[in-house]
């Protein structure tokens, strides 16, 4: 497992990250002593075929991520954590 985000409450886009045809790769989000991120948001971003900009394709947050957090379509990604007055959250990748 790999660190996409560190832990924080600030906005932050990930590095770039490649997905390949038949390898998927699952998202999952940490927070400090597994405590609580409730209001933490992740975007999930395709980039796009100009090679530039993302386009956002999922939330992703505690609600869900064990039900969506799972890549499988092949591309160039990156997640990006919304700004959070409260808590903090990170998130790591496998695959």
């Amino acid at each position: 497992m790999a660190e996409l985000i560190a832990i924080g409450n600030t906005a932050v886009d990930s590095s770039p990250f490649t997905v390949a045809e038949g390898a998927p790769k699952t998202l999952y989000i940490k927070s400090t002593n597994n405590g609580p991120c409730h209001d933490v948001l992740f975007m999930l971003q395709k980039q796009q075929s100009n090679g530039t900009t993302y386009q956002d394709v999922l939330g992703l947050d505690r609600s869900n991520i064990n039900e969506k957090g799972k890549i499988v379509g092949a591309g160039t990604f990156r997640v990006q954590r919304r700004a959070s007055t409260i808590n903090s959250a990170g998130m790591d990748i496998e695959g």
